[in-house]
């Protein structure tokens, strides 16, 4: 992940956290000292938590990632720089 500013992009780590399919849906794992919110909510290293289509990620104070579904296909209306990702999408 970056930003187009380099020094906001410093504040991403390159293993800030991951994402994994779980038999409940899908989880995050904060990997990273640097801040990781999920829906406004801090997540401490090596925590991990249910996320679903909608979701909201934050990065490092940087970046807003939004997990996107067949129901959350439409752009986001934020101010603040956000990346979609759809967890349905083939790899």
């Amino acid at each position: 992940l970056f930003h187009p500013d380099p020094a906001r992009t410093r504040q991403i780590s390159r293993w800030h956290f991951e994402l994994r399919r779980a038999p409940d849906g899908l989880r995050l794992r904060t990997l990273s000292e640097g801040l990781t919110t999920v829906d406004g909510r801090p997540v401490g290293k090596g925590l991990d938590v249910p996320v679903r289509s909608g979701t909201r990620i934050g990065v490092g104070n940087t970046l807003t990632l939004r997990l996107a579904g067949a129901g959350h296909a439409s752009a986001d209306d934020e101010d603040s720089r956000t990346m979609m990702l759809n967890p349905d999408a083939p790899a």
